[in-house]
């Protein structure tokens, strides 16, 4: 599988080729796919790969051994085998190319440099983790794998968004159905906690339009008259009043997060349309978490306006859920 340079760092796009030519005397020819040869040794290489040494069984200087690998792949590889300083490979792309030619090749150097230079905190594994993972899978490094897995965090790709999923989707094309399946549900945890939970306001649940302000005039969610706020003074209150002074300051029912709670609970259960009986004033009488059963029965008592409420909190949770529809379709 080929991975579009859009998933690529910046860094790695600002790479120097590597080149590297063995030294003279060479016996054997091997020509990359992009045309360049390279005069090498067979007794080198032959100890160094077991692959190598069945190639060149028979094989003449005059015909050279063509091979699948570009020539910083060749060059990669060589500089490996041949006993010389091994490389400074401080790329994913670089990186890429070794361990692919490691494992075809069956260069044992090679495949221990790996191990060593990719570890936990290492430059390599930061650079851009989830490609490194990918690596691992696609040619068999199950030790840097699980490390790799170890070290993931949201900051190398938010696996609870569908951004993040979707990014590694393009890494597992063949696993994309069931990274959608999976991810969705993770995704679909952490949008509810966020809009219910811990930021309903921040999300629109308790809007001025529904809870009434002084403002746009609209019907306040009822509540009993213990709980009627006070008359502003100066400035806002502890709810989401308008502060204007002589005027009450907008008060958020407890029922309301109550109702927002069990939403939430809910939903983590089941689809939105098997919850439709939340979405009626007469489920606040099954709650058990209440906290005023005055504010409770006034409210039931003008359902329409606890109804309209509600109704538009759940236009909310689906208008937010809506992300997760191109994790359905992978």
């Amino acid at each position: 599988m080929s991975i579009s340079n859009d998933t690529h760092t910046g860094e790695e796009s600002e790479s120097q080729t590597f080149s590297f030519q063995p030294p003279a005397g060479g016996d054997i020819v091997l020509k990359s796919c992009d045309g360049t040869t390279f005069n090498a040794h067979s007794v080198i290489l032959g100890m160094a790969s077991t692959v190598f040494g069945g190639m060149f069984y028979g094989a003449t200087k005059p015909d050279p051994i063509e091979l699948a690998e570009d020539a910083e792949s060749i060059s990669l590889m060589l500089a490996f085998i041949y006993p010389v300083a091994p490389p400074h490979i401080n790329t994913i792309d670089h990186l890429e190319k070794i361990m692919k030619v490691s494992q075809k090749y069956d260069v044992e150097r090679m495949t221990k440099f790996i191990e060593e230079a990719v570890t936990l905190g290492s430059k390599l594994m930061t650079l851009d983790p989830m490609r490194v993972f990918y690596l691992c899978v696609t040619h068999n490094f199950p030790a840097i794998q699980a490390l790799t897995a170890e070290s993931f965090r949201p900051k190398s790709g938010n696996l609870l968004t569908v951004d993040g999923l979707l990014q590694l989707a393009k890494y597992f094309p063949q696993a994309a159905p069931v990274i959608g399946l999976v991810g969705a549900q993770g995704a679909r945890v952490k949008i509810l906690d966020q809009v219910l939970i811990r930021s309903p306001q921040k999300y629109g649940c308790y809007q001025l339009s529904a809870l009434g302000d002084d403002k746009n005039h609209g019907a306040a969610l009822p509540i009993c008259p213990s709980h009627v706020p006070p008359t502003s003074k100066s400035s806002y209150g502890s709810g989401s009043g308008s502060g204007v002074p002589g005027t009450r300051t907008a008060r958020v029912p407890d029922y309301c997060i109550v109702w927002l709670r069990q939403l939430h609970d809910e939903l983590l259960e089941k689809p939105m349309h098997e919850c439709n009986d939340l979405f009626r004033a007469a489920c606040l009488a099954n709650f058990s978490t209440q906290k005023c059963i005055d504010c409770v029965a006034v409210t039931i008592g003008k359902k329409d306006i606890f109804e309209q409420w509600a109704l538009n909190v759940k236009q909310i949770v689906r208008n937010e859920l809506e992300v997760l529809d191109p994790l359905y379709s992978l």
